[in-house]
């Protein structure tokens, strides 16, 4: 008679068991695609390079305003990926320590030719 209990409650407990299993997978059908890591990686990686893009064309670019807006952006995309940005870095660091004008300014335009690359 005990034997009958155990095994009953070892039933009822089986039973309770699939089905929550069964709610579970049911739930898992409703979700239509599961982002992987890689995927969030690399739309961040777009949106601080189109970031960096877009401050790069403004207007009232100075040194300080490269030093302070663009620059951490750069560090930034090192830190995602440094293999492929790491020459974003150097260029960088050269630009924000320029102090002619027009060197400067040609820093920016080879920081541009270096994005639309990678």
């Amino acid at each position: 008679m005990r034997m009958k209990k155990i095994l009953f409650i070892i039933m009822l407990s089986f039973l309770f068991n699939c089905r929550e299993d069964a709610k579970v997978v049911e739930s898992n059908k409703n979700v239509e695609s599961i982002i992987s890591i890689d995927d969030l990686k690399k739309n961040k990686i777009s949106k601080v390079k189109d970031e960096i893009i877009l401050l790069l064309n403004n207007e009232k670019l100075d040194r300080l305003y490269f030093k302070q807006k663009i620059l951490p952006l750069i560090d930034k995309l090192v830190i995602y990926n440094k293999d492929n940005y790491q020459i974003l870095k150097k260029i960088g660091d050269k630009v924000s320590k320029e102090t002619n004008t027009e060197a400067f300014n040609l820093g920016i335009q080879n920081l541009k030719n270096e994005l639309k690359k990678s």
